[in-house]
């Protein structure tokens, strides 16, 4: 009878490798739980501990303080010297804003109606053109409709600074009226009636 104490150990099997290493696939796979998870616990942290911002920034009745001060500052070239100026300039007295470009059929239907009343109000009221296009072409037109101010070259960022002034989807053309302290008074956007400009030229006045 055969002794079991006398029977041969039995050799230890290796681990199988295929069912206890992790391929890269699924260390990939960890490494992304992992980093989701975190992201999330970050995200949850700040958005309960950081202040809500205001994205549009402090108003003035109603119009963002900053995109004015930004389009009033900005340096524009004038149409007939080429030199930058900036609509501050002309603060001191009601400015009525008028944005315009070439190719616009209601901007040029609207523009003899702003050269009739910037005679009107001469001396009392500034006009100022933001003309949309090269310079050589809005000066041609200038000098077809015969506009008695100033035309400034206007580039997509003043444009742009209009989205938080009344005119969200940078509709053309866009009036802009300043009291005298360079304060919104109104705006209107798209073709604008000779009578509509003259009500809201009357409201700079009053202030």
């Amino acid at each position: 009878m055969n002794d079991p104490r006398n029977a041969p150990n039995p050799t230890p099997q290796a681990p199988n490798s295929k069912s206890t290493r992790a391929s890269p696939r699924q260390t990939l796979l960890h490494w992304l739980i992992a980093g989701l998870l975190a992201a999330g616990v970050l995200w949850l942290f700040f958005s309960q501990t950081v202040a809500p911002q205001n994205p549009t920034g402090p108003t003035i009745s109603g119009y963002d303080a900053r995109a004015l001060r930004q389009l009033l500052t900005a340096q524009m070239p004038e149409i007939d010297t080429g030199s930058p100026r900036t609509l501050n300039e002309w603060r001191g007295k009601p400015l009525v804003i008028n944005f315009w470009a070439t190719w616009c059929p209601p901007c040029q239907k609207e523009l003899p109606d702003f050269a009739a009343l910037a005679r009107h109000y001469a001396g009392g009221v500034h006009f100022v053109g933001l003309g949309l296009d090269e310079r050589d072409k809005l000066l041609a037109f200038a000098r077809e409709f015969d506009l008695p101010y100033p035309t400034l070259v206007a580039g997509g960022f003043a444009l742009g600074q209009t989205t938080k002034l009344g005119n969200p989807n940078r509709g053309m053309p866009f009036t802009l009226v300043l009291d005298a302290n360079g304060q919104p008074v109104a705006h209107h956007v798209g073709l604008i009636s000779r009578e509509r400009l003259e009500t809201l030229i009357a409201q700079a006045l009053e202030r």
